[in-house]
């Protein structure tokens, strides 16, 4: 059994190009295209779709909205057609409101994620040609430059006077030094022969081969971590809580209700 792959930072230069299938002159736009049929697009998740069924679904499903709808049928059924009424409008205009306040964050989402579009230079056809960061692929080399986000996870080939910020990746806020050769780093933050998806070039350039795109990146597990579970928020997770809770006592409160009409012998109906 074989244990995991060392970090691409501690592994020779030539063992990546041979890995990659990669070169020093770069690809070509055959080859990778061919690599990105195989590796996907550069990006993290897919950016989530709005279904305002679904929404308006989920949110009728909880159990104060149940509750209410409840007490709506409740007070239909007794002959309140007024009270069932504002209970219903009450519920429709909330559900409303969120659904309509979700869609509106996800298009605004969305919207921002096209408005910052990158492009990445990259050697391609022997020149260096600015593509749009989605197609860069494992094997490209890849040149960056002062106020450039770094596209992909990259080992560094050459640099000059090269310094990043990995403040979105470790929390370090002060530029890290980088330079081409070997490292026995044990952690990404310590690699200063790589730069990683997501960081900063504060000063200087450099280039280096493209080791891994997407969710292969240090940056894009970390991200895939946060979002591969739609898990619910603790807050979410407490307000569901309450909203058993509620209805429990709710039901709880209705049978002593019953029980003590009953044993007063009234009927049930005067309730």
């Amino acid at each position: 059994m074989t244990g995991p792959a060392a970090p691409f930072w501690t592994q020779p230069i030539a063992a990546l190009y041979v890995q990659l299938g990669a070169r020093a002159e770069g690809l070509t736009s055959a080859e990778a295209a061919q690599i990105l049929a195989r590796s996907g697009p550069n990006l993290d998740a897919p950016p989530a779709r709005f279904g305002g069924l679904k929404a308006i679904r989920r949110r009728l499903l909880e159990p104060l909205s149940l509750i209410l709808i409840g007490a709506a049928i409740v007070s239909a059924m007794t002959g309140d057609a007024a009270g069932a009424s504002i209970i219903l409008t009450i519920v429709l205009i909330s559900v409303g409101l969120d659904t309509v306040q979700e869609g509106r964050a996800l298009r605004a989402a969305e919207s921002l994620r096209q408005a910052v579009a990158l492009k990445a230079e990259v050697l391609r056809d022997g020149a260096f040609k600015a593509i749009d960061v989605a197609g860069v692929v494992p094997g490209d080399v890849v040149r960056v430059r002062t106020g450039d986000i770094v596209p992909a996870d990259i080992r560094l080939i050459s640099s000059f006077a090269l310094s990043t910020s990995e403040a979105a990746l470790t929390g370090e806020p002060y530029p890290v030094p980088k330079a081409p050769g070997d490292s026995a780093a044990r952690s990404a933050a310590e690699a200063a022969n790589a730069l990683f998806r997501g960081s900063v070039v504060q000063v200087g350039e450099g280039s280096g081969l493209v080791v891994g795109t997407g969710r292969q990146t240090v940056f894009g597990e970390a991200a895939a971590i946060l979002t591969s579970a739609e898990a619910p928020s603790a807050f979410e997770r407490d307000l569901h809580g309450l909203g058993l809770l509620i209805a429990r006592m709710t039901v709880a409160l209705a049978l002593v209700i019953l029980a003590a009409h009953v044993l007063a012998g009234r009927p049930p109906c005067s309730l």
